[in-house]
């Protein structure tokens, strides 16, 4: 991370006369719904973390300073596992570590787990993927270079002792192309709140949903980092 940054959104915007994304991620008939036919919703928000060592949610649109570190929030409306994607200094994708992270429903994750983005004084610009999923994805998975999950109460595979550690291999060009292409998915709902439109008490976040019956279905979300 780097520099001062302006943190952009890419995703549909809400449409006129449709179903806001927020009150679909809250809708109760939905939420009643089996998990196959419930809309699958997503909430991040962005914290800066404040000189007394409180966390704070501010604007999405907040343009920060060299020095300041902060964090994605992100909470989903049905249990699920979410991949974090993020792009390095020389360009490439790489899955974050500790991806899927495994989230429940209604629980706020920390991304990256445990950490934070911290800004110097390098400008350029910082790129993240969020996608979230009812199940882990076996295709997504192998897409990603990700270990398949290992069932319940089944021993972990054994690792020869001469293997060497591999280096994390980038993120295939092609399946970036199909993540910008669901990004723009007309069966996502989106839709950015703050102190002047939530409608229960004040937030800043941001709230992303497909309303897709598919079991399939999954959000996401591309988050653009810009420092100047």
């Amino acid at each position: 991370m780097h520099g001062a940054c302006l943190l952009l959104l890419l995703a549909p915007t809400t449409v006129w006369g449709q179903p806001r994304a927020r009150d679909l991620y809250f809708s109760p008939a939905r939420a009643s719904a089996p998990a196959s036919a419930a809309a699958l919703g997503l909430r991040y928000s962005l914290l800066h973390l404040q000189p007394g060592g409180a966390w704070r949610e501010v604007d999405t649109s907040t343009v920060f300073t060299s020095g300041d570190r902060i964090r994605l929030q992100v909470e989903a409306n049905q249990s699920g596992f979410l991949y974090v994607l993020h792009q390095g200094s020389s360009q490439e994708w790489f899955v974050m570590e500790g991806s899927p992270i495994r989230v429940e429903t209604a629980l706020r994750t920390d991304v990256p787990p445990g950490g934070r983005f911290y800004f110097d004084h390098q400008p350029g610009e910082e790129k993240l993927f969020l996608v979230l999923s009812r199940a882990r994805d076996a295709e997504l998975d192998r897409m990603l270079g990700i270990a398949p999950a290992v069932p319940p109460g089944a021993p972990p595979a054994a690792t020869p002792a001469s293997e060497t550690p591999r280096t994390r291999s980038p993120v295939q060009l092609a399946f970036l192309r199909t993540l910008e292409t669901e990004v723009r998915s007309r069966n996502l709902a989106f839709e950015k709140v703050d102190q002047n439109t939530a409608p229960v008490q004040a937030e800043h976040a941001v709230y992303v949903v497909n309303t897709s019956a598919s079991a399939g279905a999954r959000v996401v979300v591309q988050v653009s980092l810009q420092h100047r």
